[in-house]
């Protein structure tokens, strides 16, 4: 919400410049409303540095237009000032559409910024305040309650993976009672402080497996523990002969990520003699019922012929149904594959257009080949502005290679280019909520 607070702030300038650069404009303007008698779209005042006013088309209504470009068209009060229904629309894209008092958003109203940032719903005192539903550009939809221009009360979030959280909020992060599912199906019911899991709380895993207990910065002090979860915490610590006998029976009951950590066991000798053949059956078990990690698992042990025997079809074949749901690590595999041209013919077009969903994901790798695809322009129109973006982004991520490649190519560049690849990261990181 500090992004409506900040357009509330360039509202109150905007304002306040006018009232103090055309002040001869306002008298005559409040004795024009009084009036009321001038022709529609009648010319009321044209100041020295472009302020424009003038009657609209409707009664009662007029037109301010301002030096940079700010249009406001709606009602006035006797001292001119926006009150009543209006609309502002800024220069440089975006608007507020609504209700004013005083010169002030005040009642229900739309706003929209220029990066796409959308709120609707109850204002008070330029800010977001009672019930309305804000939507990021990067998708994410909350509807609910708001004080003061934050989020404060009861909502509902949801993010375009299908996440969904539906509880309480205060100051813009989780708090209170709220109950958070995961997009494979995972939910955590319970208490809530500052957006972690705080008190009493209880986590259901897709198999339907239940954790109950106390919960403290986002940690799990268990009290009633499923068998799964505990299996789980034993493999966590290491004790990998322990965790195989626990995992095991869960996997040969059909439990899907028992399957998948069994194959894994199996493959890498963990707690079990290795046995790569026995490792595949289970993750292919896994596989099959649509989970992603064994999914990429299956995909490597075909590309490497560990425990089936060697076949890129068979692994890009895995790879795609990771990728197609969402998995980052697939869609940089299946990049890879498309440029090198194994188990399918080679494509640059292809092969970018899997390396840029993951890149628009943060793969620091992804973000770099990306970055190499505009450098060389393979399956893209070279581009030295986009490619130092990425590689800039894929340093940021923690890619080792990127800041030596974005040194290489300023030698090419102009600062001009540099200076707007740089912008260009910024605004994707803002786009993303992470800048």
């Amino acid at each position: 919400m500090n992004k409506l607070a900040t357009s509330a702030v360039k509202l109150c300038v905007i304002i306040f410049s006018f009232l103090l650069t055309t002040i001869i404009a306002y008298q005559a303007l409040a004795e024009e409303i009084k009036n009321n008698q001038n022709d529609s779209e009648a010319v009321i005042y044209i100041s020295l540095d472009g302020f424009k006013v003038q009657k609209g088309k409707e009664k009662g209504e007029y037109i301010l237009t301002f030096p940079d470009g700010t249009i406001y068209i709606g009602a006035l009060n006797n001292n001119a000032l926006p009150h009543g229904k209006g609309k502002y629309t800024y220069s440089k894209g975006g608007y507020y559409d609504g209700d004013f008092k005083d010169g002030i958003p005040n009642g229900y109203g739309i706003e929209v910024h220029e990066d796409g940032t959308k709120y609707e719903g109850q204002f008070k005192d330029e800010k977001a305040h009672g019930k309305g539903i804000e939507t990021l550009p990067n998708g994410v939809r909350y509807e609910g309650d708001f004080d003061k221009g934050k989020r404060t009360g009861h909502g509902i979030q949801i993010w375009p993976d299908g996440a969904k959280y539906d509880g309480g909020f205060k100051g813009g992060l989780y708090h209170g009672a709220g109950a958070l599912t995961l997009p494979e199906g995972s939910k955590y019911i319970g208490r809530w402080d500052n957006d972690k899991m705080y008190g009493k709380g209880t986590f259901i895993d897709v198999n339907g497996d239940k954790s109950t207990g106390s919960w403290k910065d986002g940690q799990f002090i268990y009290e009633s523990m499923g068998r799964f979860t505990y299996a789980k915490s034993i493999y966590d610590k290491e004790d990998y002969a322990r965790a195989f006998k626990l995992l095991l029976p869960l996997a040969e009951s059909g439990h899907i990520i028992a399957q998948a950590i069994v194959g894994s066991m199996y493959s890498q000798g963990q707690g079990v003699r290795k046995d790569p053949i026995e490792g595949a059956k289970w993750t292919r078990k896994a596989a099959e019922q649509g989970y992603i990690q064994a999914q990429m698992n299956l995909g490597f042990s075909y590309r490497e012929g560990q425990g089936v025997p060697q076949d890129d079809k068979e692994a890009v074949k895995w790879f795609r149904k990771a990728a197609e749901r969402g998995d980052t690590g697939a869609q940089f595999m299946l990049g890879a594959i498309y440029l090198e041209g194994k188990g399918v013919p080679q494509d640059h077009t292809e092969s970018v257009k899997w390396m840029q969903k993951a890149a628009d994901q943060g793969s620091p790798e992804a973000q770099a080949d990306f970055g190499f695809a505009y450098r060389m322009g393979k399956g893209v129109s070279k581009d030295y502005v986009k490619a130092y973006m990425w590689f800039t982004l894929a340093d940021i991520s923690g890619n080792e290679f990127a800041k030596e490649e974005c040194d290489k190519l300023a030698t090419l560049m102009t600062s001009g280019q540099i200076s707007e690849a740089i912008l260009l990261a910024r605004e994707w990181k803002k786009r993303k909520g992470e800048y």
